[in-house]
C-alpha cells in the first residue's frame, strides 16, 4: 500500500464522490508550465485549499487515478478519475479511522 501525503489522500477521498473528475490544462510559457484548474477549492469547513500538480502525478503514477484527453473548444484538457484500486485503497484508510 502506498503511503499518501495528507493532500493526496484528500484528493482520492474527493474523487471517490460520484461523478467526481478533476480536469486541468496547462499553458506553456518559456520557462514555467501553468496548470490551470487546480486552484480555489474549499473543504466542508470553508478552508480554502488547492492541488499541486505532483499530487495528480503520484497518484497516476501509483494507478490509484486515471487519465485521458478530452477537447474543449478546441483547448487541451486532461481529466483524471479515480480507479478501482484507488477506491479500494480509500475504502481501507477510511475504514481503518474508525477500527
Amino acid at each position: 500500500m502506498p503511503k499518501l501525503s495528507k493532500e493526496q489522500f484528500r484528493l482520492l477521498l474527493w474523487l471517490t464522490l460520484p461523478s467526481s473528475f478533476f480536469e486541468v490544462t496547462s499553458d506553456h510559457h518559456l520557462h514555467d508550465v501553468l496548470y490551470n484548474g487546480l486552484h480555489n477549492y474549499k473543504d466542508e469547513k470553508g478552508k480554502r485549499y488547492k492541488f499541486d500538480i505532483r499530487t495528480l502525478q503520484a497518484l497516476a503514477a501509483n494507478k490509484l487515478v486515471d487519465f485521458e484527453t478530452v477537447y474543449y473548444c478546441g483547448l487541451e484538457w486532461t481529466r483524471y478519475t479515480i480507479t478501482d484500486a484507488g477506491k479500494l485503497l480509500t475504502l481501507n484508510m477510511t475504514a481503518d479511522c474508525y477500527v
